[in-house]
């Protein structure tokens, strides 16, 4: 090695030998160059083989020296080369150890793809150095979206603009650097029913949610009073790794049906008499109505007092569509007690199918009853006799 040397001696004569001449020959040594064969470098895993919260690698230096004794490395840790991590120390027989906390910020920031590098030099017996590098690959760390709550809103009720309005926020957190955030993109979803959304459903990249519906859509103003209609959409973290299905109720109301066609009639003491001695009459209501499946009206039907003790003498009924239809005996005192022109008046009340009131009234007309002659109808008289003027 350096510093060494080595006398090579050589004895030479004379030609009679009678004489002897020794040459010294020192061979100096220099310093040969060692040679590092392999074991310089590994690659880590984010979050992989994890040992107490840290990434571990090992490996083994091998070296070639030609000069004696120097086939081994000064042990003791490695210089970092510019700023590292994590920490690497090394053996004599070139055996080293890396060690990082898989936990640091910066080694869980790493995504899919990301790499960090971490060098480190060492150095043989004879003063020369070798790098060994370290290569940390990320990882996909998992997205954690939190403060999720459904919203709902109520027709005719939360009204802006004509416009339904909800909202929400949802929280989001990713280790990898960028990532702790929402693609703005909205997937529709169909419901339970496999009904798609009426509304509409949009993020912000921080969470913030909006939910819009128009009031006056069909689908909206058909929910009756208790009925409910969910909208389905799903949200995705930027990465794509995680997603959340948001849910707004639409919540209906009663709306008031639209009651019309005929619901006042009328018949008259002793005219158009029907079998059964009845004078009846018939007419049609017509109802239309936003909440679904109310259009139509209940067949129960209710005597209205009149204000004086008296209900309706008479009958009434009603279908489903509104066809109703009214009989009253002809032969019943309430109606042959009505003189000429006077008229008695019958309420009745029908309910639509949301149970909305609604009153038909029937008017009963009197007419002038010929009177009946009870006795004293026929008497005897003889010609050219008194005549009893009081008899």
């Amino acid at each position: 090695g350096d510093g060494d040397s080595r006398d090579e001696v050589f004895r030479v004569y004379s030609i009679d030998g009678s004489s002897y001449q020794d040459i010294v020959v020192t061979i100096q040594g220099v310093d040969g160059a060692p040679t590092i064969i392999s074991g310089d470098s590994d690659e880590l895993t984010e979050d992989v083989a994890v040992v107490g919260n840290n990434l571990i690698a090992t490996e083994q230096l091998v070296i070639s020296d030609e000069d004696a004794g120097e086939n081994v490395f000064n042990a003791g840790a490695g210089t970092s080369v510019g700023t590292t991590l994590g920490s690497l120390s090394i053996l004599a027989d070139g055996i080293w150890t890396y060690t990082i906390d898989n936990t640091l910020t910066q080694v869980q920031a790493l995504d899919v793809g990301d790499t960090l590098v971490e060098s480190f030099i060492v150095t043989s017996a004879d003063g020369t150095e070798h790098t060994i590098s370290v290569t940390l690959n990320g990882a996909e760390d998992e997205t954690f979206i939190t403060n999720y709550a459904p919203d709902s809103v109520k027709e005719d009720t939360d009204e802006v603009a004509g416009e339904l309005i909800g909202g929400g926020k949802l929280d989001i957190a990713d280790l990898d650097v960028g990532e702790a955030a929402f693609n703005t993109t909205v997937t529709n979803l169909t419901n339970d029913d496999g009904q798609s959304p009426l509304g509409t459903l949009t993020i912000l990249a921080d969470g913030t949610w909006t939910y819009k519906v128009d009031n006056s859509l069909t689908g909206v103003q058909e929910l009756g009073d208790g009925d409910t209609r969910v909208e389905r959409f799903e949200v995705a973290s930027i990465d794509g790794s995680k997603t959340q299905i948001i849910e707004v109720t639409i919540e209906g109301t009663d709306d008031a049906p639209v009651i019309a066609g005929t619901d006042i009639g009328g018949v008259i003491e002793d005219t158009d008499i029907q079998a059964g001695d009845l004078l009846k009459e018939s007419g049609q209501l017509t109802i239309s109505d936003t909440d679904q499946g109310e259009s139509q009206f209940q067949t129960s039907v209710t005597k209205v007092d009149d204000g004086n003790g008296l209900t309706p003498v008479g009958t009434l009924t009603i279908d489903a569509t509104g066809a109703w239809n009214y009989e009253i005996d002809n032969t019943d005192s309430s109606v042959q007690s009505l003189s000429e022109g006077e008229t008695r008046t019958e309420t009745f009340q029908v309910l639509s199918e949301d149970g909305t009131m609604h009153n038909i009234v029937i008017t009963i007309t009197g007419v002038n009853d010929l009177p009946s002659i009870v006795s004293g109808a026929s008497d005897d008289a003889t010609e050219d006799a008194a005549v009893d003027l009081d008899s």
